[in-house]
C-alpha cells in the first residue's frame, strides 16, 4: 500500500515503465505475458548464424578492399577482379562463400563453401587471363590447362562453415615451355609449378605491361614466353639488350643484337624500365 499522505501513481505514468519491463531481454524470453506483448525470442542458433555471417561478410570485404590497396604498388596492378604483379609474375584472385546454413554442423558446410569460392576466384583468373592475352592467343585448351595450374595462395576457414581464400597462378604456368614433362601432383592434389626462372633480359625506356610482347629484328619477329618487369637499370653482371619500342608495339632489337631473336622466342624475359607505366 502507498505510504499516507503520497499520491498514487497515475496509470499514464505507470503504463511506459510496464511495457519497458516486458520488453526487456530478461523477461521477454522467460515470461509468457511479455512474449505476448513483444513477440516470440529469435532462436539462439539464428542469431547466432545472424553473427556470424555478418563477421563473415565484414572480413571479406576487408579482405577484397587489402587487394585494391596493393594495386597502388608500382608494379602491381587491377586487371577486372584480378591483381597482377608484375614483378613476381603472378596473378591473384580473392573470393569467399558463406556456408550453406541448412547443413547440420560448420564443418560439413565448409568443403560445399571451399568448392563454390575456389570456383569464383578461378571464374576471376579465367576473365584476367582473357583480357591479358587479347587476340585469342590461348585456345580454349590452353585456357582450361592453364586454370587447372592454378594453386590456393591463402586460405581463412571461418568458424561459421564460410571460406576467404586467394587462388594464384604465375605466368610460367600460364603456358609452359614445350619442352618441360609434364607436370607432377602434388600430395595435396594440385598441380606442381612448371614455371622456369627468365634468362634473357631486355631493357627499354618504357612501355605498357603486357604477359607476352612480341620483339622484332628486321623483318623477322617472335613473341616472349612471358615477361617479368622491374625499374630502373639493369644491376651489375645483368647483360640486357636495350630496345625501342616501336609504334606496333614490338621491341625492336638493334642490327647487332639480331640473332639474339631466336633464344628470345618463346623464352622467359625480364624487363628493365626506366619508367614505370602509369
Amino acid at each position: 500500500m502507498a505510504a499516507r499522505g503520497a499520491s498514487l501513481p497515475s496509470p499514464k505514468r505507470a503504463e511506459p515503465a510496464r511495457l519497458l519491463r516486458c520488453s526487456s531481454v530478461k523477461y521477454g524470453e522467460y515470461s509468457p505475458s511479455s512474449r505476448l506483448a513483444s513477440g516470440p525470442a529469435a532462436p539462439i542458433s539464428a542469431r547466432s548464424d545472424l553473427h556470424h555471417g555478418l563477421l563473415a561478410a565484414l572480413a571479406l570485404s576487408l579482405l577484397l578492399l587489402g587487394g585494391r590497396a596493393r594495386a597502388e604498388d608500382k608494379l602491381v596492378r587491377q586487371v577486372g577482379d584480378s591483381e597482377v604483379d608484375w614483378a613476381t609474375g603472378t596473378i591473384s584472385a580473392r573470393a569467399g562463400a558463406a556456408a550453406d546454413m541448412r547443413m547440420p554442423t560448420a564443418d560439413i558446410a565448409r568443403p560445399g563453401a571451399e568448392r563454390r569460392a575456389r570456383a569464383a576466384a578461378v571464374a576471376k583468373l579465367r576473365a584476367a587471363l582473357v583480357t591479358l592475352r587479347p587476340g585469342g592467343k590461348l585456345s580454349e585448351k590452353e585456357l582450361q590447362a592453364a586454370l587447372g595450374r592454378a594453386h590456393p595462395a591463402g586460405v581463412d576457414y571461418q568458424s561459421n562453415g564460410g571460406v576467404l581464400l586467394t587462388m594464384s597462378l604465375a605466368f610460367g604456368d600460364i603456358v609452359p615451355p614445350k619442352e618441360t614433362p609434364a607436370p607432377k601432383k602434388s600430395p595435396d592434389a594440385g598441380v606442381e609449378p612448371t614455371r622456369k626462372a627468365p634468362e634473357q633480359a631486355l631493357a627499354v625506356a618504357s612501355m605498357p605491361f603486357e604477359l607476352a610482347p612480341r620483339v622484332a629484328a628486321g623483318d623477322k619477329e617472335a613473341a616472349l614466353s612471358w615477361a617479368v618487369y622491374r625499374t630502373g637499370a639493369p644491376p651489375a653482371g645483368v647483360d640486357a639488350i636495350s630496345v625501342k619500342r616501336d609504334q606496333a608495339g614490338r621491341l625492336v632489337l638493334p642490327k647487332a643484337e639480331a640473332k639474339a631473336l631466336q633464344k628470345l622466342a618463346g623464352a622467359p624475359v625480364v624487363i628493365y624500365l626506366q619508367k614505370a607505366p602509369k
